[in-house]
């Protein structure tokens, strides 16, 4: 995270780790569809409504290590699609500038003293971590007005039968009233050429911002990302809610804090908004908040809980730049990269809580695609309560708070490992003691008419929903019984191991 890495210099890294050549221009330096390595060129055309998807789904089921796919040739669009750039772990590592997994969380200290790189770099109170170029490498092209056509994007469709094509894992970014700037992630679903719809989740600053908006009378600028640089990529502005009094909540500002040159912003160029300097694609465009809104019956959000059909915000473009030769980056729903990006949070929320509970060894998000909803920890306990003080740590959290099940485990337990985790369960709860349970968190439902300014008022209330039952399981050991289990095999384990040959036992039946 100390230097900027865009989309196409960490795909050229990549291109010359699997080539074990120095990094040549991007179109020279892939390896060929096929051969070993993480990143695959795909050089025939490949359409959009549900190829794409279903390539990305079976090459997750086919491949250990799941390869970067480029799609260079995308029906219907000038643009290649890039796919599986965080499916691992260590690419998500390298994406944040760190040397390995567990090293993302001290990106997020947990005390309010500056980090070190921030220390280094001199970002102060008379020293702002963004800052505004005159030019900027996501504005090379510039399309304003009439020349304005989403169609040329490579918006896709998992499904035939959804209505929109959607660009997913996208940013959007949007200003309140009082100044504060809310980057987040979100699909953006294509209506047509001019005009596209933003599928915040719910809680996402920018539903405020709307409100905000309405309540004065006045049009919401929002600008739209596309491919920013491979840090901003991988984090989303929402989890610095987890912290907010030390992480504060610009995600730019919280970057350009642990980044040598800070986080370079240009204007944008038909909005009084900033856009990212190294993003692939930006769309600037304005949301009427008396308009009607876009009827979306498909979501794939990670609420847990879904409505019939969500309603969101319609943007009218006003302009759409992008680099000379942009690549987009497209997170699948339901993918392994998905799934990764989602367990970044599990870092961010660890530093969190690790402060608040200091016997906590571990946190793990095992429900591929549905986010935390689903959340097990293992914990160092040295007395009885210390697993429901954790359940309740985690729900207590802005993000966590919306976890649907909490398992807490001992410290010896693999959290990777289901069977482990479900044996603990099986061996050591009593349904009648061990559980927690709560009746949710009072979260805004986000409906036609704006929320209104006072989340305390009956109105607030009548417009919101309590986010569903939540139960947390204590799985740690008890000595109701007054036995105690023995110990594991110990090193005898690792002497098996190595004289499996001799044993004349073969290493796969």
């Amino acid at each position: 995270m100390k230097t900027v890495c865009s989309i196409e210099t960490f795909l050229q890294s990549m291109a010359a780790d699997s080539t074990g050549s120095a990094a040549s221009p991007l179109g020279q330096s892939f390896v060929a569809a096929g051969s070993p390595g993480e990143l695959i060129r795909i050089k025939i055309s490949v359409d959009p409504v549900e190829e794409i998807s279903e390539i990305v789904r079976q090459a997750d089921a086919r491949f250990a290590i799941p390869p970067v796919l480029l799609f260079e040739e995308v029906r219907g669009s000038r643009f290649p699609v890039v796919a599986n750039l965080l499916a691992t772990p260590e690419r998500c590592a390298r994406a944040m500038g760190v040397g390995g997994w567990h090293e993302i969380g001290s990106l997020f200290p947990a005390n309010e003293e500056p980090a070190k790189e921030a220390s280094l770099f001199g970002w102060g109170a008379t020293c702002s971590p963004v800052s505004r170029q005159r030019s900027a490498a996501s504005q090379q092209v510039v399309r304003l007005g009439a020349d304005v056509d989403l169609m040329i994007l490579p918006a896709c469709k998992r499904h035939a039968q959804e209505s929109q094509a959607t660009l997913f894992q996208a940013q959007s970014v949007t200003v309140g009233s009082q100044g504060d700037r809310h980057v987040d992630t979100g699909d953006l679903h294509v209506i047509d050429a001019k005009t596209i719809a933003c599928d915040w989740p719910i809680g996402h600053r920018s539903w405020r911002h709307l409100a905000e908006a309405a309540s004065e009378g006045r049009q919401l600028p929002v600008v739209l990302t596309l491919g920013p640089d491979m840090a901003t990529h991988a984090l989303t502005g929402r989890w610095l809610a987890t912290h907010e009094s030390v992480w504060g909540s610009d995600l730019w500002a919280f970057i350009g804090r642990r980044r040598e040159g800070g986080f370079s912003t240009a204007r944008a160029r038909s909005l009084e908004v900033d856009v990212p300097v190294e993003a692939e694609i930006v769309i600037e465009g304005i949301i009427d908040t008396h308009s009607p809104r876009h009827r979306l019956t498909h979501s794939s959000r990670k609420t847990g809980w879904q409505p019939a059909a969500d309603e969101l915000p319609v943007i009218r473009v006003t302009a759409m730049t992008h680099k000379a030769l942009p690549i987009v980056p497209l997170v699948m729903p339901e993918s392994r990269e998905a799934h990764q990006i989602d367990r970044i949070l599990e870092q961010v929320a660890f530093q969190r809580l690790s402060s608040i509970v200091p016997a906590l060894r571990e946190l793990h998000f095992p429900a591929r695609n549905e986010g935390h909803q689903v959340v097990l920890a293992r914990i160092q306990r040295h007395n009885a309560d210390q697993a429901r003080q954790l359940i309740h740590a985690i729900w207590s959290l802005p993000v966590l708070g919306e976890a649907k099940l909490v398992v807490v485990v001992d410290e010896d337990v693999d959290l990777a490992n289901p069977e482990v985790v479900w044996r603990a369960v099986a061996r050591e709860v009593s349904f009648q003691e061990d559980l927690e349970s709560t009746r949710g968190n009072l979260v805004p439902w986000v409906v036609s008419d704006a929320l209104p300014n006072d989340p305390l008022t009956h109105e607030a209330l009548g417009k919101s929903i309590l986010r569903g039952q939540k139960l947390g399981i204590d799985a740690t050991r008890k000595s109701r019984s007054g036995l105690s289990r023995l110990p594991g095999p110990g090193g005898v384990g690792q002497r098996v191991e190595e004289r499996w040959r001799e044993y004349g036992l073969p290493f796969v039946l």
